[in-house]
Parts: structure tokens; C-alpha cells; sequence
């Protein structure tokens, strides 16, 4: 298994956003590229078998001009393409892996849409994903999805603004930690916005969430992505 489905960031500062990924949550670089001006043209991060891409926001160009995050997926042999989703996100298909290495799948990029129904279905269509695992809400009605193409899985779950303190979170990553209450002492040390404190989940999971320097929410969680045929996933 090899990751294949990564997340784009793009910071203003992405120097240091970088900086903080490797002392706060333990992201270890790969590869940097930089601008004569110091810019980051593009860095690699990873994290286990899973890997980021993080670039600075002030180069970027049409069609990433504006966008804070974006997902890439792996397709060997393929050509470089960008595409938006149904509800505007930004995702690249192409032959690049971000120096992702073979093993488990550590980063999952999840994602908001305003329904959960449509999106799988063009999910599913356009893309190639499959449904591998997803929870009903009270009404029925899936509240999350896990989707997979490939060796990698993406999270699916319904925009809300039942909670104003994610009213501005369209997308984040989820990263898989086998032990969230030491990782929250590393990155409350590193001066990390912590905005959940470990806690677990009703099914049987541990987690804790942060905002980064530019905002940005990070999920770390001993939750791990379904894999296909299992009748749940791995907490």
C-alpha cells in the first residue's frame, strides 16, 4: 500500500508554517524548493507514509491563486490536470507522489459539502471513488463518509453551522496517531491554539484538534480510514 491522495496547503508565510508542521505535530521535509527572495516554491512534508504539499500563497497562480487548500491525487503515468468539485474545491491529478512512501495511510483530507448524497454520487462518477464506510444521523442520513480511489481515502462529512467555532472550516487533515495525549503535549509545548484537548469519541477513538499559525485545523486521532469490506472502521 502506498498513499496516493494528499493535501495542498498554501500559507502566507509558508517558511514558517513549515517550521511549525515539523516542531508542533512532527512532520519531518522531504524536499524544499525556494525562490532567490527565500518564497517557497514547494515543499514536500511527511508524516508516516502520508505526505503534504505546502507552498507559498503569494506565488501561486491561476488556478491556485486564492486557495488556502486543495487535495492532489497520484496517478502514475498520468498527465497534470486541476479540476473543481461540485462545491469548488480544487483537486490536481498527476503522476507526482510527494515522496509519499509505502504504508499505511497516516493523512486523510476531509472535506465539507452542503450534501453529502450529491457529493458522493459525483464523487463517485467523476473521480472513481467508492464508499467504503459512512454513519447514518439520527434522520438517517449520512452525517460522514469515508471514500476511497486508490490506496488513499478521503472523509466526507455535512456542512454545518450548528457549531460557530467551525463555521469557517470547509476542509482539514486528519492525521492518524497512535498515542493523541503525548502528540498534544508535543504540540502544546511548540505553542500549538489548541482548540479540542484529548478527549475520545463514542466509537471507541482518541483525539484532540489544533489550529496552526494561519489558522488552519489539524485533526490528530488514533481513528484510522476503513479499509474495503469491513463492516467499520479501525478506531
Amino acid at each position: 500500500m502506498k498513499p496516493n491522495i494528499f493535501p495542498l496547503f498554501q500559507y502566507a508565510d509558508a517558511a514558517s508554517a513549515i517550521d511549525w508542521l515539523v516542531r508542533a505535530l512532527g512532520f519531518t521535509t522531504e524536499h524544499v524548493q525556494t525562490t532567490p527572495n527565500g518564497a517557497v516554491a514547494r515543499a514536500d512534508l511527511r508524516f508516516g507514509a502520508g505526505a503534504i504539499g505546502v507552498r507559498s500563497a503569494a506565488l501561486a497562480t491561476a488556478p491556485w491563486a486564492g486557495i488556502r487548500q486543495g487535495i492532489h491525487v497520484a496517478v502514475p503515468g498520468s498527465d497534470e490536470r486541476t479540476t473543481n468539485d461540485l462545491d469548488g474545491y480544487l483537486w490536481s491529478f498527476g503522476p507526482d507522489d510527494l515522496g509519499a512512501s509505502t504504508g499505511e495511510v497516516t493523512i486523510v483530507p476531509e472535506l465539507r459539502y452542503r450534501s453529502l448524497t450529491v457529493a458522493t454520487a459525483w464523487l463517485h462518477e467523476h473521480f472513481g471513488f467508492e464508499t467504503t464506510f459512512q454513519v447514518p444521523g439520527p434522520d438517517g442520513v449520512p452525517i460522514h463518509v469515508e471514500m476511497r480511489l486508490g490506496d488513499g481515502t478521503i472523509y466526507v462529512t455535512r456542512m454545518s453551522t450548528d457549531n460557530p467555532d467551525w463555521a469557517d472550516v470547509k476542509q482539514f487533515a486528519s492525521i492518524v496517531v497512535d498515542d493523541p495525549d503525548r502528540h498534544h503535549h508535543r504540540a502544546r509545548a511548540a505553542g500549538a491554539n489548541i482548540v479540542i484537548p484529548p478527549r475520545d469519541t463514542p466509537f471507541g477513538a482518541r483525539f484532540y484538534a489544533v489550529r496552526d499559525p494561519e489558522n488552519v485545523l489539524w485533526w490528530l486521532s488514533t481513528y484510522r480510514p476503513a479499509k474495503p469490506g469491513a463492516r467499520h472502521p479501525e478506531g
